[in-house]
C-alpha cells in the first residue's frame, strides 16, 4: 500500500530528482517497519 502511494506521489510530482524521491519513499517504508517491529517487541514483553 505504501509503495503504491509512493509511486503515485512520485509520478504526480514528476520531479527531476526522481531518484531522491524513490530513496525517500523506501527510507520511509524501512523506518515504518522498524517502528512496527519495535512496538511488536514491546507488546510481547509487556
Amino acid at each position: 500500500m505504501a509503495v503504491l502511494i509512493c509511486l503515485v506521489v512520485g509520478c504526480w510530482l514528476r520531479v527531476k530528482t526522481h531518484f531522491l524521491v524513490v530513496c525517500g519513499c523506501y527510507t520511509f517504508i524501512l523506518v515504518f517497519w522498524f517502528l512496527y517491529f519495535i512496538i511488536y517487541l514491546l507488546v510481547q514483553v509487556i
